[in-house]
């Protein structure tokens, strides 16, 4: 009789969601909530969790963390290049140094090869080499000390085979009354197809293109900046649909090459907006899980005032 009865007044619990000690405790939680339990349970498990599941798999769509090139090959190059932090100065007509820079950083360029017959896209990455090895400061480098409305200072780093690789630093000086103050105004890659060093048996259909993305970079003062962080920087063209990014970290800007330097001590923009998703997801589940909890421990409270008899 107690079996039909219990056939009769209590539904069936999902096998999903009962095991063991733990399947007994739900069995008198369901005792006490009838079958509203075990709907919310067959509901998560049925409906819910595949969606849970989704969202972290979107998660990374949704904060714009995505691979630009999953369907093409990545081409690592520039092997004999030394990675890691480069120092790079630019001196005026008198040999003094007047502005320094440091970073690490390396470059995803994409371009149409042919080396596989018919035209495919590749992406060829490579460093940002120090002065030590195939780089060398241009002329072209102007001091921000002696840049003018038309002229911004500016860091010009040549590399590549026959040096036509250029990377480059555009930086503004701002007169504030009395005070002085900076930014960078942009960085720049000026891309040359044909240095096979780079880009194998290239069939892009210009030589050469020029990349430019601007930076949120400056001070209210003549220090310096530095920041340790990994960025990802994605420079466009006016002419190319292709985007060339730019990776790099441990950042020093010296524009006045003062030696004081003004740390960033704030996240980047959107990297708080990045952890939104998981938080989110996060905090759903953490609250499914608080709501069993508290209808487990009125089920321990109300069984001990009686139990099964009073059923």
């Amino acid at each position: 009789m107690q079996d039909d009865f219990h056939k009769k007044i209590i539904p069936p619990f999902p096998q999903n969601c009962s095991a063991g000690r733990f399947g007994v405790s739900l069995f008198r939680l369901e005792l006490l909530l009838g079958d509203f339990l075990p709907r919310i349970c067959t509901m998560f498990v049925a409906k819910w969790l595949p969606v849970v599941v989704l969202v972290s798999g979107l998660a990374p769509l949704a904060t714009g963390e995505t691979d630009e090139y999953d369907a093409v090959a990545m081409e690592v190059v520039g092997e004999d290049e030394e990675y890691g932090q480069h120092t790079y100065v630019v001196e005026n007509d008198n040999g003094v140094p007047c502005m320094s820079v440091a970073l690490e950083a390396s470059f995803e360029v994409p371009y149409v090869s042919s080396a596989q017959g018919a035209p495919t896209t590749l992406v060829s990455y490579f460093p940002l080499p120090g002065l030590n090895t195939s780089a060398k400061i241009s002329n072209d480098s102007v001091c921000p000390e002696n840049a003018t409305a038309g002229e911004p200072g500016r860091l010009v780093v040549l590399f590549g085979t026959n040096y036509s690789q250029i990377f480059t630093i555009n930086v503004d000086v701002h007169m504030d009354g009395k005070n002085t103050n900076w930014s960078v105004a942009n960085f720049s890659l000026m891309v040359d197809y044909t240095d096979e060093k780079y880009f194998n048996t290239s069939a892009e259909p210009s030589q050469d293109e020029a990349f430019t993305a601007e930076v949120d970079i400056s001070s209210d003062s003549t220090n310096g900046y530095e920041c340790a962080d990994n960025e990802t920087v994605v420079l466009s063209s006016e002419t190319s649909t292709s985007n060339v990014t730019l990776l790099y970290k441990d950042l020093v800007i010296d524009p006045f090459n003062n030696g004081k330097l003004t740390s960033c001590d704030a996240p980047a923009p959107g990297k708080a907006a990045n952890r939104i998703v998981p938080i989110a997801v996060g905090a759903a589940l953490a609250g499914l899980l608080l709501l069993v909890l508290v209808a487990y421990a009125i089920n321990r409270r109300t069984s001990k005032r009686g139990g099964y008899e009073k059923v």
